[in-house]
């Protein structure tokens, strides 16, 4: 099979370092940030140049890669971007400069300048920044890098967002994880992305009432200035929240999938046939990445088993999804005490009686060998 590298498409104040920092807690050391100097696009043969220079990546996060993205004999890549409403970027990018710890124009002049000064000289002397940008990035290459867009550049960016991988939101972060960890669950097995909002100033919304808050503070016809020149990036942001509809439909129907293969799994062990139980077990965790309860029957199967590691293992994903498990705490407890970790087992055990009190005759045990 063909190696598979993520590549993340950043584009500032999409929620990309949030979704940077999910990438590198399960890819580790196999993630990478590539960007090239002075904000120069990176095209599909620096990408590639810098995968060969790379071989261990797995995930690759760029603020200037464009599409396409290299495919090669011995590795394929895959796309993901975040889209955001453009009025609501305006602002996150003006809140984000005044504490950026920078010396570039725009962080010097958020400093100098009010919102509204602020925005007005960007319309004046960087306008691409405030308008169309997501449509600008979506379609670029080093040849167009400062092409004028029109009708056809959207269609080109519409084009190159649906053959992404994982299309997500900012105003959807949490649900761009969701529909993340399923569809890259395919190349990344058990791939698990921790959901945290890094690097942010405010809320990532922009609800009706916000659109009035910025009319109180810029004035009617700067708002509508920004809104006539935002059209393309409104119909794209409207083309990725579709693509985000769309997949958590799929998402829901393979839940049901899954909870249909758990119910048989769960009949299945208690009339003795534990491969069968095990088979819909991961046939369930394969349409739904998220299911705590498939991987806490495994690691039940396992303990029984005396395959201590793999059901520690099957426990840890457990919790890691669903941190309410009483039942799990307590299992782990018993694999540490059976290891003869009693610190880690006392650890677990305590855990679980916090969450379930009546759970205390192991712990009791365990504090009085301690």
């Amino acid at each position: 099979m063909k190696k598979t590298v993520l590549i993340h498409h950043h584009i500032f104040k999409n929620a990309g370092t949030s979704f940077n920092y999910a990438l590198k807690q399960h890819f580790g050391e196999q993630f990478f940030e590539y960007d090239l100097p002075d904000s120069q696009v990176v095209d599909s043969n620096d990408l590639a140049g810098f995968i060969a220079s790379h071989p261990q990546a797995a995930a690759i996060s760029s603020h200037h890669a464009c599409f396409p993205t290299p495919q090669a004999e011995d590795y394929q890549t895959i796309s993901s971007i975040i889209l955001r409403k453009p009025l609501a970027r305006i602002k996150s990018i003006y809140s984000f400069e005044r504490k950026q710890n920078a010396q570039t124009q725009g962080a010097i002049k958020a400093k100098e300048l009010d919102f509204k000064d602020y925005v007005q000289w960007r319309i004046k002397a960087t306008p691409a920044v405030l308008c169309n940008y997501q449509t600008h990035y979506c379609s670029r290459d080093k040849k167009n890098a400062a092409v004028k867009l029109n009708q056809e550049t959207l269609k080109k960016a519409v084009n190159n967002l649906k053959k992404c991988t994982v299309v997500g939101t900012v105003e959807n972060f949490e649900d761009t994880l969701k529909i993340a960890r399923l569809k890259l669950n395919q190349f990344f097995p058990d791939i698990d992305l921790k959901y945290s909002r890094l690097n942010t100033a405010e809320k990532p919304s922009i609800p009706q009432d916000e659109r009035q808050n910025l009319i109180d503070v810029l004035g009617d016809a700067i708002v509508s200035e920004l809104e006539e020149n935002n059209q393309l990036d409104e119909h794209l942001y409207r083309v990725a929240s579709q693509i985000m509809r769309d997949n958590l439909l799929s998402l829901k129907s393979l839940q049901k999938d899954a909870s249909d293969y758990l119910n048989t799994g769960k009949q299945l062990e208690s009339e003795g046939f534990i491969t069968e139980a095990v088979s819909c077990y991961e046939k369930a965790i394969a349409l739904n990445p998220d299911s705590p309860w498939a991987y806490h029957n495994l690691g039940d199967i396992f303990l029984r088993q005396n395959r201590l590691d793999l059901a520690a293992q099957y426990y840890q994903k457990a919790i890691a999804i669903e941190d309410c498990l009483p039942w799990a705490y307590n299992a782990l407890g018993d694999i540490y005490k059976r290891k003869n970790q009693l610190d880690k087992a006392l650890a677990y055990y305590q855990k679980a009686v916090k969450l379930k009190p009546d759970i205390k005759q192991n712990l009791v045990g365990l504090q009085k060998v301690k």
